[in-house]
């Protein structure tokens, strides 16, 4: 949706959020980091904007279908080839 995100480093969602690069990432449980990582955003529409705008862009080149398929395509063409 190119919206920045604050997320918490838990689980996979580190694998997804770049922190400062595609969102903001926060310890868990840790409530004082949160607010200021709200805050932040709130604060600076600009950041805000680019977080959000990089975000769109890295979900479009690594999880579209479009990407899936760049990605998949080489491989199903060599087992097709080793079982042709």
């Amino acid at each position: 949706a190119g919206k920045a995100v604050v997320a918490t480093r838990a689980g996979g969602v580190a694998d997804y959020v770049r922190d400062g690069e595609t969102g903001l990432l926060v310890s868990p449980e840790n409530a004082p980091e949160l607010r200021s990582a709200i805050q932040y955003l709130w604060q600076q529409p600009e950041a805000t904007s680019r977080l959000g705008a990089q975000a769109r862009r890295a979900f479009v080149e690594q999880f579209t279908f479009p990407a899936f398929a760049r990605r998949v395509y080489p491989i199903l063409r060599q087992v097709g080839a080793r079982s042709g």
